[in-house]
C-alpha cells in the first residue's frame, strides 16, 4: 500500500500500527522527503467482504 505525505505528496513509510477495533488499524507514518518529515496518522477500515465463503477456516491448516 502506498501511502503519500498529506503535506508535499511524497511518499511516506507506515513506522508503526495498532487495532483500534477487530476491522480497523490506526497507523503512524512518516514523510521521508528530508524537507518536510512531517509524522501523521491514518486509519484502515475494512468496509465490506466481497466473497464470503459461509464457512469458517480449517484449523488444520
Amino acid at each position: 500500500m502506498l501511502i503519500t505525505c498529506p503535506r508535499c505528496e511524497s511518499k511516506a513509510r507506515i513506522a508503526t500500527s495498532k487495532a483500534i477495533t477487530k476491522e480497523t488499524r490506526e497507523a503512524y507514518c512518516q514523510c521521508l522527503n528530508l524537507n518536510c518529515g512531517v509524522i501523521f496518522v491514518t486509519y484502515t477500515s475494512v468496509c465490506r467482504i466481497i466473497e464470503p465463503t459461509g464457512q469458517k477456516p480449517n484449523p488444520e491448516l
